[in-house]
């Protein structure tokens, strides 16, 4: 915690200690610069384009349309895992078999995420990106009595040894997490009502590993504050509190797609009748419409999409859900008429 606090990270080259700190807001605005200048020369040069690097994968077998489906699937796959994790909180036996296809799913995305990116460094946003870190690094060395050692464009070990400190030093978002939702941190947190702030004033001061930690420790504020919050045990779980945080999001998508419908639908005679149609200028919209169905109306929508997909021209009585109705009508009409006799 110390160190994010601080925002500094010693290291040590031949027996001296140094000091790795934050870059100030003007090496900031110089190291922009020199990634914009990069990327320039980089596509004058004749360097690849991020947007290029998937079709050059594709045409030399690297990358298929299979593995862009298989990573797309395995995205989608993790978020419903983390949901059925959650609901499966009180079955052991279904949350251990969970966990292990999340751990599987997880194995996944990380092979194919590699497999894709094995030409990023190559590009020209790739090589600016290197540029602006490289910058910010050399100019964030110090003694331990705060003198600034500029080593850019030095070929020094120092520097190679500097770099290396600050790559391997970047927290992951595990560890942010379990730090803001623990003491001794939540102690410190909890104090800023007192204090009005924990590190500085200034949130464009802020380092990315307080503004990260900071972002944490608020979510966690909100989830513990919730009527529904997930159990102590849960919250240390990650996986677990993002299946709640998916669930929550849903609920919330449903409450508002439901206003949304109730706005479409105040006429009583929209609102009485069995399908309404909106027209819709973009596949945005489109989606914004659909997600306005109930679960129900979208099981027939997608059911009908199905059956026009292999028929073509379909006629409404012809429908499956129509045809579905029709029966459940008759029968009630004939249990109508048997019981009336």
């Amino acid at each position: 915690m110390a160190r994010i606090v601080t925002g500094q990270i010693p290291f040590t080259f031949q027996d001296q200690l140094y000091i790795l700190g934050q870059p100030s807001l003007s090496t900031h605005v110089i190291a922009v610069e020199l990634y914009e200048e990069a990327l320039k020369e980089g596509y004058w040069s004749g360097m690849l384009a991020e947007e290029e690097v998937v079709p050059i994968l594709m045409s030399k077998g690297l990358w298929t349309e299979e593995d862009e489906k298989q990573l797309k699937t395995a995205l989608e796959n993790l978020d419903k895992l983390k949901i059925g994790l959650y609901e499966a909180r009180f079955k052991s036996i279904l949350r251990d078999k969970t966990r292990r296809y999340i751990h599987a799913t997880r194995q996944t995305i990380r092979e194919l995420t590699a497999k894709k990116s094995i030409l990023d460094y190559a590009t020209a946003e790739g090589a600016a990106s290197s540029i602006r870190m490289k910058y910010l690094v050399a100019n964030s060395v110090y003694l331990p009595d705060g003198s600034p050692l500029l080593l850019w464009e030095s070929d020094s070990s120092l520097f190679e040894v500097a770099l290396q400190t600050y790559i391997t030093n970047q927290l992951d978002e595990s560890s942010l997490r379990e730090l803001a939702r623990t003491a001794p941190w939540r102690v410190t947190w909890n104090c800023r009502k007192a204090t009005s702030y924990v590190f500085s004033p200034d949130a464009i001061n802020l380092t990315n590993d307080q503004r990260a930690l900071i972002s944490w420790s608020s979510l966690y504020d909100n989830i513990m504050e919730s009527d529904e919050r997930p159990s102590n045990e849960e919250l240390e779980d990650d996986d677990m509190v993002d299946g709640w945080l998916l669930i929550q999001q849903r609920k919330a998508d449903a409450h508002r797609a439901k206003i949304l419908k109730d706005n479409f639908t105040s006429n009583p005679k929209i609102r009485e009748a069995s399908e309404v149609f909106i027209p819709a200028d973009t596949m945005e919209d489109a989606k914004k419409i659909y997600d306005m169905n109930e679960s129900n109306a979208e099981r027939i929508r997608k059911q009908r999409l199905r059956y026009l997909h292999k028929q073509e021209v379909v006629p409404e009585g012809k429908m499956p859900d129509t045809q579905l109705e029709l029966q459940m009508q008759w029968a009630r009409m004939e249990a109508a008429a048997i019981k009336g006799k």
